[in-house]
């Protein structure tokens, strides 16, 4: 065999491996993925902090799965993390509609009724969250601060004594937001134990 037709044989190899090699570059880039695999990049990316990025995520995810109540969930929080408090009533909206019994959707709900000043909503909400799962420490902390603020000391000590099993960090948190901004306001007077 010549040499020219070796070279031209081994032309047209590489360049069908840069062919293939660039279509499965462009199709992992692209590739959909399941309701499962997007929850737990979610999980990943929040883990890192990095809000960019799960934005851009969230966005595909309800774009792919707008029946997911759990990408409805993401970007809820998302928007409710950047202040667009409308967005995310309306994300968090769809995401109950979707799926009433889950518990992580109504206190992400309530925490940002709580971030909103709307009290007696964002007690209903917690509330609705330890209902479905009496073991979700986000929903007990969420309740114990609303209890807190609608000036309610025995409500606010029963959920936090739920934290001391469940999470013992997110518990401390809640004494000290209690202790430093609830205590503070006019009109409050919680027990000793509290302020």
């Amino acid at each position: 065999m010549s040499t020219k037709i070796r070279k031209a044989k081994l032309a047209v190899l590489l360049l069908s491996i840069l062919v293939v090699s660039g279509i499965t570059i462009w199709l992992s880039n692209n590739k959909t993925y399941s309701d499962t695999e997007y929850r737990q990049e979610a999980g990943l990316l929040a883990g890192k902090q990095d809000w960019d990025a799960l934005e851009k995520l969230a966005y595909r995810w309800r774009n792919e799965h707008p029946q997911s109540s759990m990408s409805h969930t993401v970007l809820g929080d998302i928007f409710r993390m950047r202040g667009n408090f409308s967005d995310a009533e309306a994300e968090y909206a769809i995401a109950i509609e979707r799926d009433a019994g889950n518990h992580q959707v109504w206190a992400y709900h309530g925490i940002m009724s709580l971030e909103q000043g709307h009290f007696s909503q964002a007690a209903a909400s917690c509330k609705s969250s330890v209902l479905i799962n009496a073991q979700h420490a986000e929903g007990w902390y969420c309740l114990a601060l609303a209890y807190a603020e609608l000036n309610q000391a025995d409500a606010a000590n029963e959920a936090l004594s739920k934290l001391i099993s469940l999470s013992p960090q997110l518990l401390e948190t809640a004494k000290r937001v209690i202790r430093e901004h609830t205590c503070k306001k006019s009109g409050i007077q919680l027990s000793a134990s509290l302020c």
